[in-house]
């Protein structure tokens, strides 16, 4: 007797219930299983990403996201995500290289939404305080080495 064949959209189905229900464990489950089965969209890696970023699984999230700009390399969210998690990893030269390949390709999306134009603000200040972080460093290593960094 032949089994009944799978319905990912179904599991899919199943994760964004469980996403929008605040159930991120068991949307990641449910995400991972289409994704595994090679059936994943950019967005339903997306969302994998989302999830797993929310139980704070960075390498995982990195992995989905991977998954999502293999599908879609110009994906806004994913590239904030991924300057997001080079950010919290300490890695300002990372997180603005994500930040500044995100702003670019969202500027050249007409109507941007909302949550869209909050994070490219946000990712912008992030890549203002790592200059800032880096100038003061340089000022630093130059005051050290008995430059004027004022004089250069």
């Amino acid at each position: 007797m032949a089994s009944a064949p799978i319905d990912y959209q179904a599991i899919a189905q199943a994760g964004v219930a469980a996403w929008q229900r605040g159930d991120a464990a068991a949307a990641r489950a449910a995400f991972d299983e289409v994704a595994l089965a090679g059936r994943a969209s950019p967005q339903l890696w997306l969302l994998l990403a989302q999830a797993c970023e929310a139980l704070s699984d960075l390498e995982a999230s990195d992995q989905a996201l991977d998954g999502v700009l293999t599908g879609d390399p110009r994906n806004p969210y994913a590239l904030l995500m991924k300057g997001d998690h080079q950010a919290t990893r300490g890695d300002d030269r990372a997180a603005s290289s994500w930040y500044n390949m995100a702003l670019s390709t969202a500027a050249q999306i007409p109507d941007l939404p909302q949550d869209l134009i909050a994070r490219l603000d946000r990712a912008q200040a992030a890549i203002a305080d790592a200059s800032a972080r880096f100038e003061a460093h340089l000022s630093g290593a130059l005051a050290k080495s008995g430059i004027d960094p004022n004089a250069v």
